[in-house]
Parts: structure tokens; C-alpha cells; sequence
């Protein structure tokens, strides 16, 4: 009958502990299918154009509003509406962008596919002929500061690029921007002159 030294055992349980320990971590990783369903921000700013897979985005003009009004409907906030007029000029892969949301500063996503009253009116961009529309997405006032406009190239958001614009707004503009909160009717989808 073969023995068994003290030095194989000791290197059989080292053998076993690092494969159970590297099990754990390898449950921990992501896989393959993960890596490629995570949708990949590109940063921008406001009022400067951002390429995503189905074109360029920008987002200009942020305002707060208390109160908004479209096509002859009110809808009231206990916390604020931020509008944020957004261009989007395709390239032929897709006519609309979607969903948008913003990221607040406290980090919280709102919008999109959240619940909670939004609009998004923007209309279908041709090539060479940009849309403008304006954003709409409600929020607490603590959120407005620090926030960013995400904006998707697909609705399943997964293994897409999408824009994450910065929109420089300070807890000092925050604040300015609240208390000068008052009602705003919506304007219509605005469409650019053709680009050559």
C-alpha cells in the first residue's frame, strides 16, 4: 500500500484551496455575453456634438420649469421638469434616438424607461436634415446639479454606444435655475436647415 508523505498532502489541500478560491472569483467575472450586452458611454459636453452609432447628438439650452404644457395638457411637479432642447442628426442607421434619460447628480437615472411623466418629442431626423426637440424629465431638485443627458442609440440600450453629456450645471446654477422655476409650454419638433 502506497503512503502518502505530509508534503503531498499539505500540497494536495494548497491545490484545492486555490481552485475553490479561484471558482469563487470566477463567479464574480463577467462573461463573455455580459461584456458584449453593456451599453458603452461616449462623454461629451453641452453644446458640443457627440457620435453615437445612429449619428450626432447635442444637447443645448437646459432650463427648469415647475409646470409644463404641450398640445393643450398641463402636467404639475412637486419637484422640478428639467428641459433640455437636444439636435440629433442621423446617419441613416436609425431616424430617432431613444430612450433619454438624465443622470442625476445624486446618481439616480431618471427618465427613460423609469416611471414618472417624460416627454420626448422628438420627431424622425433625416440625413442631412438635423431635428431639435425638447426634453423633458422629472425629477427631485436635489438631482438637477452635476447632471448628464443620456442618450441612446437603441431602445434595448445593451451593446450600444449611447452619449452621456455632461451638462455643467453647479449647485449654484442648480439652485438659480430652481428658483426661477415658472410654467413652459413645450415647443414643437424644429427641424434644421438641409446640410449639404
Amino acid at each position: 500500500m502506497a503512503r502518502i508523505s505530509t508534503a503531498g498532502l499539505v500540497t494536495a489541500a494548497i491545490l484545492g484551496a486555490a481552485f475553490a478560491v479561484g471558482s469563487v472569483i470566477n463567479s464574480y467575472l463577467p462573461t463573455r455575453s455580459d461584456i458584449l450586452l453593456e451599453p458603452f458611454p461616449i462623454a461629451g459636453e453641452i453644446a458640443q456634438p457627440v457620435e453615437i452609432r445612429t449619428g450626432r447628438v447635442s444637447a443645448d439650452n437646459v432650463r427648469v420649469a415647475s409646470e409644463i404644457s404641450q398640445f393643450g395638457r398641463t402636467a404639475k411637479t412637486p419637484g422640478v421638469f428639467a428641459l433640455v432642447d437636444l439636435t440629433f442628426d442621423t446617419n441613416g442607421e436609425a431616424p430617432i434616438v431613444a430612450p433619454i434619460s438624465y443622470v442625476g447628480g445624486d446618481g439616480k437615472e431618471y427618465g427613460g424607461s423609469q416611471p414618472g411623466p417624460r416627454i420626448n418629442n422628438c420627431g424622425s431626423a433625416q440625413v442631412g436634415l438635423p431635428v431639435t426637440c425638447t426634453v423633458v424629465i422629472e425629477m427631485p431638485p436635489t438631482a438637477l446639479a452635476g447632471g448628464k443627458l443620456a442618450v441612446y442609440a437603441s431602445p434595448s440600450k445593451g451593446g450600444d454606444s449611447y452619449a452621456l453629456i455632461d451638462l455643467k450645471i453647479t449647485a449654484e446654477q442648480a439652485e438659480a435655475l430652481i428658483a426661477g422655476a415658472k410654467p413652459v409650454e413645450i415647443e414643437a419638433t424644429r427641424y434644421l436647415g438641409r446640410k449639404p
